[in-house]
């Protein structure tokens, strides 16, 4: 048996001395017909059972009246020396010792606050200028109100490091920092793992970095609103910088920024945002692959099917072809939305946005050989036609997947 912890629902020696004493003080106080050492029993088993309770309020009435009843006996001793004031008082010291080891052991057993943690990265290709100056303007932007004087501080350490910023908030900090250089030490180790283009050149190529790290956010609603601000403030941060990727360090999340970047951020989860796919892959093919040779086979002996019913197409129909560009030695398969086309010529918009065809963007007019169409695509009555490519393309972006989420972890 414990001495004064409870074990299920068993009594310990610390409650058969508590209602020990108190019913050898009711005893007496019957004989001796002493109401006062009476109720002083009464409250003695009351306050016993409110120590031994787990509520922490429990405890601190024990201890409040434990000493209440000390402090009775000890002056009821000093007028009166008998073996019932003494018993009344050795109890209610008792009591005090018990309440005194739970609130002790109470404190000790609750688990200390834990410091949640959000860390974003922005890869980018143009410079961001910063200063304390500039970031509360900007993250008064970025949150519709303003900051008061004195809540955007520089912290910069050493002129090689990283300039650092911090932004006090409700509940939290925000460390701001900007650098100059690839994110990575050895960028081309890391994009080996990535079968995704887009990845691969943003990895490579990117020359600066902002990082939002979010560390003092402590309980669920203040680390919610801090983990939002973090988010709107680093889409305003990538105004005008040319991102190119978005990192969730903790987690090691990673997303090519795109068109929805901007909304993702800001609406008020940029984890979630981040842990969202972000749409296909562009991935690398092998031209020798079977599947991919024969969708290409296919394409190009119903070609004359494609050109029959474009020539007969309606205003808002869409016909699209894919072929290669190349620009400055890089070549890319890309879809192109047809606008006319010739017995030797396609001319159309570019449909994807390339990854390495410098001077050429999304919707760009361009133009191909009719004999280089490797790929082709229309509706007809909501139904695609076409599209031949598309599971072996499928196929190598599922492999790209599998590769991206076995490097991050």
């Amino acid at each position: 048996m414990a001495f004064d912890t409870p074990r299920d629902a068993h009594p310990t020696w610390m409650d058969l001395l508590v209602s020990g004493s108190a019913g050898i003080s009711f005893a007496a106080g019957i004989a001796d017909v002493d109401t006062q050492l009476c109720a002083a029993s009464f409250v003695l088993v009351l306050v016993g059972m409110a120590a031994r309770r787990t509520a922490y309020w429990g405890r601190w009435c024990a201890l409040a009246v434990s000493l209440l009843l000390l402090g009775l006996a000890i002056a009821e001793t000093a007028w009166m020396l008998s073996w019932r004031h003494l018993l009344a008082a050795a109890s209610a010291l008792v009591l005090v010792t018990i309440a005194l080891r739970h609130l002790r052991r109470q404190r000790r057993s609750r688990p200390a606050p834990s410091l949640c943690r959000l860390s974003l990265v922005i890869l980018h290709d143009a410079p961001r200028h910063l200063d304390a100056v500039l970031l509360k303007a900007i993250a008064e932007e970025a949150w519709e109100s303003p900051l008061p004087g004195g809540s955007v501080t520089d912290c910069e350490v050493s002129p090689h490091e990283p300039r650092s910023y911090q932004v006090h908030i409700s509940g939290a900090r925000i460390f701001v920092r900007t650098s100059d250089a690839n994110y990575w030490d050895e960028p081309e180790d890391i994009a080996a793992h990535f079968g995704d283009l887009r990845a691969q050149r943003a990895i490579r190529n990117h020359s600066h970095w902002t990082s939002i790290d979010v560390v003092t956010a402590l309980h669920e609603a203040t680390r919610d609103a801090a983990f939002a601000k973090a988010g709107a403030l680093a889409a305003e941060l990538a105004q005008g910088i040319e991102p190119v990727a978005l990192i969730e360090a903790e987690n090691g999340a990673f997303r090519t920024w795109d068109d929805s970047s901007d909304a993702g951020l800001r609406d008020g989860n940029p984890q979630d945002y981040l842990a969202s796919s972000s749409g296909s892959a562009v991935v690398a093919l092998d031209g020798d692959d079977p599947l991919l040779c024969a969708a290409v086979e296919e394409a190009r002996r119903r070609w004359p099917e494609f050109v029959e019913k474009f020539s007969r197409r309606h205003p808002e129909q869409h016909f699209s072809i894919k072929a290669p560009i190349t620009r400055s030695g890089h070549t890319e398969h890309i879809w192109i939305e047809v606008t006319s086309l010739s017995a030797e010529c396609i001319r159309g918009r570019l449909g994807n946005c390339p990854i390495d065809l410098p001077g050429l963007k999304l919707g760009d007019p361009v133009s191909v050989a009719s004999d280089s169409v490797e790929d082709w695509l229309y509706v007809l009555s909501t139904r695609p036609v076409g599209g031949f490519s598309i599971p072996a393309v499928e196929r190598a972006q599922r492999r790209a997947a599998t590769a991206a989420q076995a490097a991050a972890r």
